[in-house]
């Protein structure tokens, strides 16, 4: 905001917002948040499709030092429902009016983001004096649980901070100007495409509900805006790449950061057909700020995920959490600065996963992953030693869907 105050930041629809504007609506929202009673800890859900006004809310909640919650529009009345309780939601800022009923019922106050009363110029503009610190939460994800409900994963600041200067380190991205945002508000690559474009003082492209499903809208909006960076799963990436109808449509891509699934060799040669871009494979769970190691892929035939970011150690470890040696597969368990706080108000997962390390101060996660150190330093996936799965990036424990399916009083197993 400082620096390039009159840069755009943010891209929608056809509409920007620059640096200041951005900078000036999030402070005017925060002091609106503040007159709601909300405070730092307290946690705020977003209800809306991504919007230039669901990065003004996320902005806005944590200039407050609270906590943002992304809802997913989509979600069923009874998931939302559980999530909103279990979450302890103090207020709910949304764009929507609610008629469909999703959440008419639930007693949480609700501020509408279309009220310009919210930006009127009796409300302060100026940056707030609230200072937020780096063990204090700053958003939650919920992902599938094998209880038959979400839990609520609590990340840290510290987290966001050392996300973001790991990938200003890591990727070409001083090249890119235009970052798109493909991903939905309740995924934690919304997290990594919006944050270290905004921090790093970048403008980023925000996808509307078409374009970020049908690939045809996508390749044209990357045409149009010269898009040099994108991030998504490697499911949307032959999306992509099948539906481009012009091999200049990806001209102005300069960098590719894949993650949340498995990336072959078979996309690899898929996107060198299209692309000259620097190619990169993240790995990394929802409980590590979204991303932990990453690799850039020169080699089709050397696909693994990589080294640890900066900050973060990881370590492959046996039943008995012993050291594996190399090329011996392990349980992949992480230590560092992007661990999240646990699971909100699930004190029994936490301890469970979250555990003391071994070998640092501190607490190591262990990601239920399973791969092995490789002879040159990086690191293998392997796979799973449980029943999650992964579907288009989205983590799903089947156990959720088996409890569900026997609440039905004529099913007696599943």
């Amino acid at each position: 905001v400082r620096l390039s105050p009159s840069k755009n930041a943010v891209f929608f629809e056809g509409n920007y917002m620059t640096y200041k504007e951005l900078n000036e609506k999030a402070n005017q929202l925060a002091n609106t948040l503040l007159k709601n009673n909300v405070k730092s800890g307290n946690v705020v859900s977003l209800f809306m499709e991504k919007s230039i006004e669901s990065i003004i809310a996320i902005l806005a909640t944590l200039k407050i030092g609270a906590a943002f919650l992304p809802l997913d529009v989509e979600y069923p009345k009874e998931r939302i429902d559980y999530i909103l309780s279990n979450s302890e939601t103090k207020l709910i800022l949304t764009t929507k009016n609610f008629e469909n009923g999703i959440i008419t019922n639930i007693p949480k106050l609700c501020v509408d983001l279309s009220n310009k009363k919210i930006y009127n110029n009796s409300v302060s503009k100026a940056n707030l004096n609230i200072i937020g610190l780096p063990e204090d939460m700053a958003y939650i994800m919920y992902t599938s649980g094998s209880t038959g409900n979400p839990k609520g994963v609590a990340l840290r600041r510290l987290g966001i901070i050392n996300m973001i200067l790991s990938y200003k380190n890591i990727l070409h991205t001083d090249d890119c100007n235009v970052f798109l945002s493909m991903s939905a508000v309740s995924f934690d690559m919304f997290i990594v495409e919006n944050f270290v474009s905004l921090f790093t003082g970048k403008t980023v492209v925000l996808c509307n509900d078409e374009e970020q499903k049908i690939p045809v809208y996508t390749n044209n909006l990357i045409k149009k805006y010269d898009v040099n960076f994108i991030l998504t799963t490697p499911t949307r990436i032959n999306l992509l790449l099948s539906s481009i109808s012009d091999i200049s449509n990806w001209k102005s891509v300069k960098v590719v950061q894949v993650g949340g699934e498995v990336f072959t060799s078979e996309l690899y040669n898929h996107l060198r057909q299209y692309s000259n871009a620097h190619i990169y494979n993240g790995y990394g769970p929802s409980e590590f700020t979204a991303c932990c190691c990453n690799k850039e892929i020169i080699d089709g035939s050397n696909v693994s995920i990589g080294t640890p970011f900066c900050n973060t150690k990881i370590y492959i470890l046996d039943d008995n959490h012993c050291l594996c040696p190399i090329d011996v597969p392990g349980e992949i368990c992480v230590v560092g600065d992007g661990i999240a706080k646990g699971y909100l108000n699930r004190p029994d997962l936490t301890n469970k996963v979250f555990v003391p390390s071994p070998f640092d101060n501190g607490k190591m996660y262990k990601t239920g992953d399973i791969g092995k150190w490789l002879p040159n330093g990086e690191i293998e996936y392997i796979g799973r030693r449980d029943f999650q799965i992964k579907i288009r990036g989205l983590r799903v424990e089947l156990s959720e869907i088996e409890k569900k399916l026997q609440t039905y009083p004529d099913i007696k197993n599943c």
